[in-house]
């Protein structure tokens, strides 16, 4: 039986063709305490982070599984993230159903090269595992060629210090994901990652002044002798001699 619900709760769905399918969604993502709803919409009222929902989970031929979920992230034009409070029992029973029956479970998520692995996915699929993916998965991830995927990556609520400093000083980083680094309350106040930001190339101009303003007299001097893109290295040259 699914868990009871709020009846007034917004509800979402997401159907699965075969028993494989869930399988394969079900290790990758409602285990690690999300899934991802391709090309869905947050339903009314549900437009902030953390707002309550209810999602319907289906595989064809067996009744819908109804089960609560909050917003994690809002991927315009892609899709909808959910997170689970806790893991829904009644998906893991399903899941525990699906493998005693006669379908193939999938391979199991770290099976495989994950290199191959990643280039399997979809964008999608990508920005869904981005949301719940471990360490290895993060970094090869923010060094995945589509863009759109490394921000979700610095969403990831298990992600490190020293992998946004690792992402920062990468020179194929998106500019979305360093504008989302530099307006995080914890890391943006960092001074390492402050530094790298203004050091970084595809940081946006108008983020790069923002932070040099922020940096200490020694480092803004240093850009001052034209260690920098022109207009960091000017910004710099007219605080100095202010």
């Amino acid at each position: 039986m699914p868990p009871a619900t709020s009846s007034n709760s917004p509800q979402l769905r997401r159907t699965f063709a075969a028993p494989a399918d869930f399988l394969a969604a079900y290790e990758a993502e409602i285990a690690r305490g999300g899934l991802w709803l391709p090309g869905a919409e947050p339903p009314p009222g549900a437009h902030t982070a953390l707002a309550p929902v209810q999602v319907a989970v289906e595989v064809r031929g067996q009744p819908p599984i109804v089960v609560d979920a909050r917003v994690a992230t809002i991927a315009p034009g892609h899709g909808l993230a959910l997170v689970f409070d806790a893991e829904p029992p009644a998906l893991t029973q399903l899941a525990e159903r699906l493998r005693a029956g006669p379908a193939t479970p999938p391979a199991p998520a770290g099976q495989g090269n994950l290199a191959d692995r990643l280039r399997r996915l979809t964008v999608p699929e990508k920005v869904a595992l981005a949301l719940v993916a471990d360490r290895e998965e993060r970094f090869a991830l923010l060094r995945d060629p589509n863009k759109t995927v490394h921000l979700y990556v610095l969403k990831n609520p298990r992600i490190g210090l020293d992998e946004v400093q690792y992402a920062i000083k990468s020179p194929t980083i998106s500019p979305d994901a360093l504008k989302f680094v530099s307006e995080h309350r914890e890391w943006g106040n960092d001074a390492n990652v402050r530094l790298s930001l203004v050091r970084n190339p595809r940081t946006p101009t108008s983020i790069a002044l923002r932070v040099l303003e922020l940096l200490p007299e020694r480092e803004i001097r240093n850009f001052a002798k034209g260690n920098g893109r022109p207009e960091v290295v000017q910004a710099a040259r007219r605080k100095v001699t202010q």
